[in-house]
């Protein structure tokens, strides 16, 4: 399934009749789930610390000039994560790269109703960092999205320098910091 398939499932999704639905998408051994989904398997009620949950990535997607969260797992960490729902075969609808998990009775079960879904995903995205760039600049990508994503990440880069504490640090750890903030002006500019 390509990004774009991906993003447009997620972002069209209507959030009063597939709001708790978890779409994996099969990618070799991993499967994966973007944006809302990704929300939801992350913050799937299943008793563990937050240091436990799904990692959550964000890449930028140059293709479709936006970020996008990921959650990824293989097939034999779905009950870890996902408890109950192995044992229950109502909740899931394979196809062949993909497949659907109903939600619906876990996350009532914690009695919070999510009214603005949309509200709440981007408010959770600008919660991490951006970890890489993905795909291909082609020739015919667009500059303004390129552009968009430079900004972004120069903003990203000065919210860094900005939240160092330089006073409390050592000249090592300064040097180091500096160092990394090179690196990602570079990797901007190139």
């Amino acid at each position: 399934m390509k990004i774009k398939e991906i993003y447009d499932f997620e972002n069209n999704r209507q959030f009063t009749s597939d709001k708790y639905t978890i779409r994996f998408i099969r990618e070799g051994t991993w499967w994966r789930a973007y944006e809302w989904s990704a929300y939801l398997a992350h913050n799937f009620p299943n008793g563990m610390d937050d240091s436990k949950r799904l990692f959550v990535t964000k890449k930028h997607y140059v293709e479709l000039g936006k970020d996008l969260v990921v959650v990824g797992l293989q097939l034999k960490s779905f009950e870890k994560y996902l408890p109950c729902i192995i044992t229950d075969d109502s909740c899931f609808s394979f196809e062949n790269d993909y497949v659907d998990v109903n939600a619906d009775k876990f996350f009532e079960t914690i009695g919070n109703e999510i009214v603005d879904c949309k509200k709440v995903l981007e408010d959770w995205k600008c919660s991490f960092q951006l970890s890489e760039k993905k795909g291909k600049v082609s020739k015919n990508a667009s500059k303004e999205n390129d552009s968009d994503w430079c900004k972004n990440e120069i903003a990203r880069i000065l919210n860094e320098i900005a939240d160092y504490q330089l006073s409390n640090r050592t000249i090592v750890e300064n040097t180091v910091f500096l160092n990394e903030i090179q690196s990602k002006i570079k990797k901007i500019l190139q």
